[in-house]
This record gives structure tokens, sequence and C-alpha cells, in this order.
């Protein structure tokens, strides 16, 4: 807060408070940034179960973890740390799943971490990857079909809604609004 004080001629001084934090109306006007419709069109599997119910989150943590072991990726709490405490091996970490509904398949988008056991820091963001009931079982594919800039904070139906992140200080770029075809 800044005290301005005008002097004046006539005995009435002029004393003002400006106030230089934003008001909030302008917190508003940054958080409510337009929707970017956007459209991304996914591998998806026709062998789907006939069933429409959510994917559970264990049974997409199962599947999730074995589809990354056939990678040759292991989940962190799997990975080694050797005395020196340097482990250069890639690993994986489930972290969340958003249910997807459309008409022409049921799904979810599971976010998750990549990298050495030992990666941290403010900057990194999650991973994407798209998992599917089929007849054989839940399938994961579409990794990374979202950029990693990319924070979805939720989904409903087939959209998934979130925000383009720069972590170099500018924050909150624009908002989404992503339809999965």
């Amino acid at each position: 807060m800044i005290l301005v004080a005008c002097k004046s001629r006539n005995t009435n001084n002029n004393t003002s408070i400006v106030d230089k934090t934003p008001s909030a109306e302008q917190n508003l006007k940054a958080q409510s940034l337009p929707f970017l419709d956007t459209v991304i069109q996914l591998k998806v599997f026709k062998a789907q179960r006939g069933f429409n119910v959510p994917i559970p989150n264990d049974k997409a943590k199962k599947a999730f973890y074995k589809y990354f072991k056939t990678q040759g990726i292991l989940p962190r709490q799997d990975v080694k740390i050797s005395q020196d405490g340097v482990n250069n091996k890639l690993c994986v970490d489930y972290d969340t799943i958003y249910q997807i509904k459309s008409e022409m398949y049921d799904g979810a988008v599971v976010s998750y971490w990549t990298g050495t056991p030992d990666l941290n820091g403010h900057c990194f963001q999650p991973s994407r990857a798209f998992i599917q009931a089929t007849t054989t079982g839940y399938v994961l594919s579409n990794e990374n079909f979202i950029h990693s800039d990319f924070a979805i904070d939720s989904s409903f139906g087939c959209y998934i809604y979130g925000y383009d992140y720069d972590c170099g200080g500018k924050g909150v770029v624009r908002r989404f609004r992503i339809t999965l075809k």
C-alpha cells in the first residue's frame, strides 16, 4: 500500500490511498481465459467389451504396470538404488485416472511419471496414455498423446478439461477442452 499526499495552497490537503495489489476483478479475468476447443483422434480397439462401466482404478493400475513391464520399464518402487545413490534406469509411476465415455468407446486417460528413480523438480509434468476395456482385458495405447505442458484438471463424457502451463513464469497460458474421438 502506498500513501500519496499532495501539497496544496488551500488547507484541504488531498490524501489518497493507492493499492498496488490486483483487484479481485483482475484476478477473475486472469483465471477465466476462454477455452480453446480441439479434437484428438485416438487409436481405439474394435474388440471393446460390451458394457459401459468406468474402468476401476486398481484394474487400470495393474494393466498399466503390466504394459510397461513388457516395455522393459519397471515400477518406481521396484527399482533398486545402488549404495552410491546412482541409478539411471528408467522407471514409471502411476498417478491419476480420468474416465472417458463417448458414443464410440469407454476408456480412461491415465497420467503417469517416467524418469529415473530420483527424478524431481517443479517443472516436470506427467505423461498420459489411453486405457480401454477390450474382450481380452484392459489395453494401454496412445502414449504421450497430449503434450506434457498440458495439465489435466478434469474429464466429463468425451471431454478432457485442462490448461497449457508455462513453467518459466507465465503460469496458465490458455485453457483447453479436448474432445477425444
